[in-house]
């Protein structure tokens, strides 16, 4: 058996990591079948790095955060007043198996957020 050393090995470990990168940076498609949707109270709304907005829920683990949630017209003091400690319906993004070894664990990407039948947010 050749040796797989030299030209053809270097071209074979090169695909194998490329394979791997796509794997672990595809994006998830943003729709309803890829979201998770629980029903809890938000505890307070910070800002984070970026003009994404930050959801402290009751009862969860992880940061809730709406992406670029400032720069698309979210207003914190507005969301402040209106949420906290009121019962919302949160969508995040389902994260897939290469999640696990993110160095941003525990972060959930918000897709929609209402509060009873009024939509504060939504990208579906």
């Amino acid at each position: 058996m050749k040796n797989l050393s030299g030209k053809s090995g270097i071209i074979i470990f090169t695909l194998l990591i490329v394979a791997l990168l796509f794997l672990v940076f595809r994006p998830i498609p943003v729709n309803r079948e890829n979201s998770i949707v629980i029903n809890t109270t938000v505890d307070r709304v910070t800002e984070g790095s970026g003009d994404n907005v930050i959801l402290k829920l009751n009862n969860t683990s992880g940061v809730f955060y709406i992406n670029h949630g400032l720069q698309k017209g979210l207003n914190l003091d507005t969301l402040q007043k209106e949420l906290q400690n009121r019962e919302v319906s949160v969508l995040y993004l389902k994260s897939n198996f290469f999640s696990g070894f993110s160095p941003v664990k525990g972060t959930k990407y918000i897709t929609e957020l209402k509060l009873g039948d009024k939509v504060i947010y939504s990208e579906l």
